[in-house]
């Protein structure tokens, strides 16, 4: 039964962290989206701020990805030793 709730959990958190995060952008690293609300009215400034705010963003959904994908491969092999086991 652990093992079911655990699996459970598991693909819970895998189906929220689901989403892909991908940077459909330009080559200065800011979405397109944001480049088309934002591109003229914005100060050099907050464009600088706001880039290195995107590639934070971006470096951490690849710490998230990399954790989970860690996660996954720990509880595969939960589930063979626990087939193992029996």
């Amino acid at each position: 039964m652990k093992l079911i709730q655990t699996l459970g959990l598991a693909s819970l958190l895998l189906c929220m962290a689901g989403v892909s995060y991908a940077e459909a952008g330009s080559e200065d690293g800011m979405p397109m989206e944001c480049k088309q609300k934002h591109g003229g009215m914005m100060s050099p400034e907050k464009m600088e701020k706001m880039k290195g705010m995107m590639q934070m963003r971006k470096k951490h959904m690849q710490t998230m990805e990399q954790r989970l994908a860690n996660i996954e491969a720990l509880l595969k092999e939960l589930v063979e030793l626990e087939k193992k086991h029996k």
